[in-house]
């Protein structure tokens, strides 16, 4: 690394070493949240993850109808439970409902599209690492409508282990814009 590259690299491992120090001395448990923080997907929006399984299925317009079925669940979900923070099992009922798609198939379809899009975040797993060699408790705590389990299973293939907890909104009914 040469002239201004070299600069740009010693100014960004500075900044990794302060954030370090700062996490380290300041905190004994460091909360992170999954999608564009510690996972990246290699889509431009995350409906194009339904874009792909519109190519995959040969349903024209799927991508609006997944999404479209995202919100009609969701808003049934705030009639019934007053909150919004619905399963993937309940985003696919919709899309039963409204295709006769087989929800079993289109679940997993759409884990596997998700599992295969993801990619960590190498700024943050270079945190991530750092602070587990610290010794620090990690929590992550995501607004999702995908289980636990899944996203647990996307953490570690993106070399995400060692975090204390996992809280989705999903399975809590409550989210962390409402601070909930």
């Amino acid at each position: 690394v040469t002239g201004s590259e070299s600069s740009h690299y010693s100014d960004t491992m500075r900044k990794n070493d302060e954030m370090y120090t700062f996490l380290g001395e300041r905190s004994d448990v460091v909360s992170f949240d999954i999608f564009d923080t510690l996972i990246f997907r290699s889509v431009g929006i995350p409906t194009d993850v339904f874009l792909l399984m519109q190519e995959e299925l040969g349903i024209p317009d799927f991508r609006n109808i997944r999404a479209w079925a995202e919100g009609d669940a969701r808003g049934k979900c705030y009639a019934k439970n007053g909150h919004y923070e619905v399963t993937l099992e309940e985003i696919w009922d919709a899309v039963y409902k409204d295709t006769g798609m087989d929800k079993r198939k289109g679940m997993a379809l759409e884990i596997e599209t998700e599992l295969k899009v993801c990619y960590a975040n190498p700024f943050m797993k270079a945190v991530w690492d750092k602070l587990i060699e610290m010794g620090k408790d990690i929590v992550i705590v995501s607004d999702m409508y995908l289980p636990s389990d899944v996203l647990a299973q996307m953490l570690e293939k993106n070399g995400y282990t060692g975090y204390k907890k996992l809280y989705v909104s999903c399975e809590y009914g409550k989210n962390k814009a409402g601070g909930d």
